[in-house]
């Protein structure tokens, strides 16, 4: 009898506990696990992003740098991030065909300054580096010439200078030869640019270069490239730190970020892209300035949990407060002119849950005024010949009636 009743007890738990297990963690606010995909880095060198990972909870598989050129490995992950390192330009030519395979399946890669060897090799013609006639070989190709010291530079990405709350930031290159990027593709996302001083060791070569890429991001297949010149040894403003913590929550959510564009059409266009994180009970404010010629669709995109979204048009009035649980979330807006505020509420969320919010043009007229917006030109150009006819006819009709009758 007693063991019949340990038995029943066995097995009423293996049924209940899983079915009870994600209510009592969602009351909490939280979730058990990593619901967002495996992610991996690898052995911190010259750079450390696996610390900003840990930092924000996050918590990466470490790999080896030898383990880029193994496909099977890179496809357990969903991204990869690949630290700056002496030895990293070793394994460019073995990792090439296995990290192009693996972005194009739909993977995504970050990698930083020294790790610019694995990327060119993977992605030739995408990043163009500075060249310098130093005879020095490697540096010919790779652009290490960057000097130590400041630079102010430029968010040029509206949605990442949304999220760090400046569109200027000062980083810190704490040491010389760092990677310079001189141009890129014409399909390459250009996020930061700024100030670059080459190094003071290649004498009359050492000069000052203005604007710059420093932060950069490029698609390829279904997957993504993020590369910064900069690195997490480098980070000793706030400012910076905000920039790191979002290029770590930018890749992770990397694959949601892709679903939200493949929604974007010829006549859907995005105009504002925003990708953040949200803690449980946090609340994230946001703004963007709209035209008043087209509806827009809002697109909010996380892999589990719920969020409360709220829309505030520039009249004050409310037009959207909704929770939100099933992704992606779409929802079309009525386009009137001036500045939008958003709020995204974390209600069941895990920590530093990585989201998308996505702004496309709809392609439907808003209103009158919209009307008038999108075909100012020909309603202008229209009138004024309609004016004219009109002048025209009154000129002949005065003329024509002081017109004396022949004798």
């Amino acid at each position: 009898m007693k063991k019949t009743l340990i038995s029943l007890v066995l097995i009423v738990s293996l049924i209940v506990t899983p079915v009870l297990m994600p209510v009592l963690v969602l009351a909490q606010g939280g979730f058990v696990g990593d619901p967002q995909g495996k992610v991996a880095v690898t052995p911190k060198d010259y750079d450390n992003i696996g610390a900003v990972l840990q930092d924000m909870g996050y918590n990466p598989d470490i790999i080896q740098e030898s383990s880029l050129a193994d496909l099977s490995v890179l496809q357990q992950y969903d991204a990869i991030y690949i630290n700056c390192s002496e030895n990293i330009d070793n394994e460019a030519d073995a990792a090439a065909a296995a990290l192009k395979q693996y972005v194009q399946n739909g993977g995504i890669v970050y990698a930083s300054d020294w790790a610019n060897s694995v990327v060119q090799k993977a992605f030739p013609g995408k990043l163009n580096f500075y060249k310098i006639n130093t005879g020095l070989g490697a540096y010919d190709d790779l652009g290490k010439v960057g000097a130590s010291g400041r630079s102010t530079t430029t968010v040029v990405d509206s949605g990442l200078a949304e999220v760090i709350g400046s569109g200027i930031v000062e980083i810190y290159y704490d040491l010389p030869g760092w990677a310079v990027l001189d141009s890129v593709a014409n399909d390459v996302n250009v996020l930061i640019t700024g100030q670059v001083k080459i190094d003071s060791y290649f004498g009359s070569e050492a000069n000052t270069l203005n604007d710059k890429p420093l932060a950069v991001t490029f698609t390829e297949g279904k997957g993504e490239v993020l590369y910064t010149t900069f690195h997490n040894e480098a980070q000793v403003t706030s400012e910076v730190e905000k920039v790191l913590q979002w290029f770590a929550v930018r890749v992770k959510a990397g694959k949601l970020v892709q679903e939200n564009r493949s929604l974007a059409t010829s006549e859907t266009a995005i105009f504002k892209e925003i990708t953040d994180s949200l803690n449980p009970g946090e609340s994230k404010n946001y703004e963007f300035t709209h035209d008043g010629v087209n509806n827009f669709n809002l697109v909010l995109n996380f892999v589990s949990g719920k969020v409360n979204v709220k829309v505030v048009d520039p009249n004050g009035d409310v037009i959207l407060n909704q929770d939100v649980s099933e992704t992606p979330f779409i929802q079309e807006l009525s386009g009137v002119k001036g500045i939008y505020k958003v709020e995204l509420i974390g209600l069941q969320v895990e920590n530093n849950m990585p989201f998308v919010t996505t702004f496309l043009d709809s392609g439907k007229t808003a209103t009158v005024v919209g009307f008038f917006e999108k075909y100012r030109t020909y309603i202008l150009v229209g009138g004024a010949v309609v004016g004219i006819l009109i002048i025209g006819a009154v000129v002949i009709v005065v003329v024509l009636g002081k017109r004396k009758p022949a004798v």
